[in-house]
């Protein structure tokens, strides 16, 4: 039957379904990055040595999947440029940023003096388990938190998410000043409790969630230049950026001293996330990708 279907019309290829690879990372490159990227000098050169043959396996992985797929969908421009070098000779993947979760962009009644209050309660959310959130919490907690407190003695600071490791409820234990609300069942009320969210990422893929719903719930973010990756975001428009200690206590310095720049940041974040990331503009970025894959094949 299908030799006389494709005798007919040419090609079996309208009866096969459609298959859209989504991909909110690109597997070999946060692979490759993951296990190599933590080292430096000769343990960077070795880790490169050890996982090479690996490496190049995750590659033919993901070169497969691309090959097997008739649209690619890509969270950032650079993980589409990616995936466009993987497989060069097919269709370059379709941009779809991810979506703001609805919760995040609900109207908030603010306190009338919500634009010149100090910054004094900071935020980091991620899942904590995951090890490139697991690092940053590290760095933040051992490096970056030892610099804001003793210049910023009022500050707290709290960190939320699933599954914290054991070591990290430790490290929490050891401040009354830091607050670890672990498996909150809702982000909404740690959002509106916190005056600024801190994201210091030094590893990891695709765009990063938690920093779209910062800019949703109007909260200035402080983060590396890691953490917004893939998501086009402007620095001193839209976020602070910081990858080091004393970078991290001047962007809090500069939030506290001029109230004018929170609320410029705020401003442009929400804006930018009405403008690329709701539902409704994912939704109608997916329709032109599935009318453009049916006509294609049609």
């Amino acid at each position: 039957m299908l030799s006389f279907i494709e005798g007919v019309f040419g090609s079996r290829d309208f009866i096969r379904p459609k298959i859209v690879l989504d991909c909110h990372n690109v597997e070999s490159a946060l692979w490759w990055e993951s296990n190599t990227d933590r080292e430096e000098g000769w343990r960077s050169s070795l880790a490169r040595l050890r996982y090479g043959r690996r490496h190049r396996r995750v590659v033919e992985a993901d070169r497969r999947a691309l090959e097997f797929s008739d649209r690619v969908l890509a969270v950032s421009r650079r993980d589409a440029d990616r995936l466009a070098m993987l497989a060069p000779h097919r269709p370059r993947p379709a941009l779809v940023p991810n979506p703001v979760p609805p919760w995040a962009l609900e109207e908030r009644v603010l306190p009338a003096n919500a634009a010149s209050r100090p910054v004094t309660n900071l935020l980091f959310v991620g899942h904590l388990s995951y090890p490139p959130n697991v690092e940053a919490v590290r760095f933040l907690m051992r490096e970056i938190w030892p610099r804001l407190r003793s210049e910023f003695p009022d500050l707290r600071l709290t960190i939320a998410g699933r599954s914290p490791k054991r070591r990290l409820v430790g490290w929490a234990r050891g401040d009354a000043r830091i607050r670890l609300h672990a498996d909150p069942e809702d982000l909404k009320p740690l959002y509106d409790r916190c005056d600024a969210v801190i994201v210091p990422l030094r590893s990891g893929g695709g765009s990063r969630i938690k920093v779209l719903e910062a800019l949703a719930c109007a909260k200035p973010v402080i983060a590396s230049g890691k953490a917004v990756e893939g998501l086009d975001l402007e620095d001193g428009v839209h976020w602070l950026r910081a990858e080091n200690p004393a970078d991290y206590a001047d962007a809090v310095r500069r939030l506290r001293s001029v109230p004018e720049v929170a609320r410029e940041l705020t401003t442009s974040g929400r804006r930018l996330v009405e403008e690329r990331h709701t539902t409704a503009v994912i939704a109608e970025n997916l329709k032109a990708v599935v009318d453009n894959l049916l006509r294609f094949h049609s």
